[in-house]
């Protein structure tokens, strides 16, 4: 609420950066303080107008002279900073809403993410069909022909997933500075409403920002998908971490792992970690196939039978959700390859539910078991 008559607004004059937010006036100091006895303090619509345009301004150093200002002034003329605040809100959500428009219709580093993203949605999307289709069910006769389809489809989500990391490595590091600045305005208005309203004050961020300002819808979603190829970047790397520390596994499993992680990850699945309980079952089901002579999933041995009962025993605290045994080699490059080409196993290997492997060795005996488990 505004009020013409204001002998303590206009008596006071407060300064920042050298400059009155609020003029004053020249009253004597006896009749201010009459003044101040008489009536609580209130400013005039021209003080106000000074106000809000020192809120808008881009220098953050004459806005925090305005909400200085205004709480100088105290409890009674909180109505008014709420009102004044509104529209300055207004202004800066306005601004960072145009800046994100023209954002997205230029050519930067921004859009030039949303184009190798969407090519690479598109490639892994085709190619996930391919990995994780049964072929020699769906096409017995053309088997081999789709599984070199499968092959040249898996090459273009791996491509597409090289140009798509290396582009949101540098996305919107210019270009959002601009945002910041709208951004780092809105976020001090804020916080200045919720004094006003008495409220504790709220984390806000350029994103949450951005979220509620329709115009801005194109360029959140591009963000959403930046944030995402970075989360992916973040647990490739941190389960890549995980595996190359896990001392108890060998140079073969540890390989394997680095061999099958990056391409999951290319079609869009989570990389999976290193358990050592679970990889303690299939060492033990490697050991026990090369020692009895046989080589199937199904134990002869009554407490391993199935590769459910030897994760069980060996500890694992997850599921075990499927396993792939190889004999042929101990190159953890020819255990893939082998199971590549076979269709059940690669639903297996590349199939979306897991996030744990379990792997294990003996001579040229490999087993394979993927699971799901809760990590720290």
């Amino acid at each position: 609420m505004l009020r013409a008559r204001s002998s303590i607004a206009m008596a006071l004059v407060l300064h920042f950066a050298g400059e009155p937010v609020f003029a004053g006036n020249t009253d004597a100091p006896e009749e201010v303080a009459a003044a101040d006895k008489a009536e609580a303090p209130t400013v005039t619509p021209a003080q106000v107008a000074r106000a809000l345009a020192f809120m808008k301004d881009s220098k953050p150093e004459r806005r925090k002279g305005a909400y200085a200002a205004f709480r100088k002034l105290g409890d009674a003329t909180r109505e008014t900073y709420a009102e004044t605040l509104e529209k300055a809100r207004a202004y800066h959500d306005d601004r960072m809403g145009t800046q994100a428009f023209d954002l997205v219709f230029a050519e930067n580093s921004v859009t030039q993410f949303r184009k190798v993203y969407r090519e690479w949605v598109e490639a892994r999307e085709g190619a996930i069909k391919f990995v994780q289709t049964d072929w020699k069910a769906a096409d017995p006769g053309h088997y081999k022909e789709k599984h070199a389809e499968m092959d040249a489809a898996f090459a273009r989500a791996e491509a597409g997933y090289a140009r798509m990391i290396g582009a949101a490595a540098k996305a919107g590091k210019s270009e959002l500075a601009l945002l910041e600045s709208s951004s780092v305005a809105l976020i001090e208005i804020e916080a200045e409403l919720d004094w006003c309203e008495g409220r504790e004050p709220r984390e806000r961020t350029l994103r949450s920002l951005l979220a509620g300002n329709d115009v801005a819808e194109d360029l959140v979603e591009i963000l959403r998908d930046i944030d995402a190829a970075r989360k992916l970047v973040g647990d490739l790397a941190a389960c890549e971490e995980h595996n190359a520390s896990s001392s108890w596994a060998s140079a073969p499993v540890k390989s394997f792992a680095s061999l099958i992680n990056p391409r999951r990850v290319a079609l869009g699945l989570p990389a999976l970690r290193l358990d050592q309980n679970l990889s303690k079952a299939c060492a033990g089901h490697c050991e026990e196939m090369a020692r009895l002579g046989y080589f199937a999933h199904e134990s002869p041995v009554e407490e391993n039978k199935s590769f459910g009962n030897r994760a069980k025993n060996a500890g694992f605290a997850g599921f075990a959700s499927g396993e792939c045994i190889y004999v042929g080699g101990a190159a953890a490059i020819g255990a893939h390859k082998a199971w590549w080409y076979s269709d059940g196993h690669r639903l297996i290997m590349y199939a979306k539910g897991p996030n744990t492997l379990g792997l294990g060795t003996n001579g040229n005996h490999w087993t394979l078991n993927t699971g799901s488990r809760k990590w720290e």
